[in-house]
C-alpha cells in the first residue's frame, strides 16, 4: 500500500451517524488488481470496499453467485 497523510475535512459515517476521522488515502500497487483513492480509517472495525471503486479502477465486472463471485476483465471476460 502507498499511502499519504489525509489532510482533508471529511469523514466516513457509520449507519447510526457517527463520524470517524481518515488518517491517510492510498492506493495499491500496479498489479493485476488495484484501488485508488484507499482510505485508511483507524477506528473502523471492519474493511469495507467499494464495489464501484473496484470495477471503475481495473475494468472490471463482478460476477456474484451462491457462495463466491468472480471478477473478470469487463473487455475479455477473463479472471483475474
Amino acid at each position: 500500500m502507498i499511502r499519504d497523510r489525509y489532510s482533508g475535512g471529511d469523514h466516513i459515517h457509520t449507519a447510526s451517524g457517527a463520524g470517524m476521522d481518515i488518517a491517510h488515502v492510498g492506493r495499491t500497487p500496479k498489479q493485476n488488481l488495484f484501488l485508488n483513492d484507499v482510505l485508511h480509517v483507524p477506528t473502523a472495525k471492519k474493511n469495507l470496499v467499494s464495489i464501484q471503486k473496484l470495477v471503475a479502477d481495473n475494468n472490471a465486472c463482478l460476477e456474484f453467485h451462491c457462495n463466491f463471485f468472480l471478477i473478470m476483465n469487463r473487455e475479455q471476460r477473463k479472471l483475474f
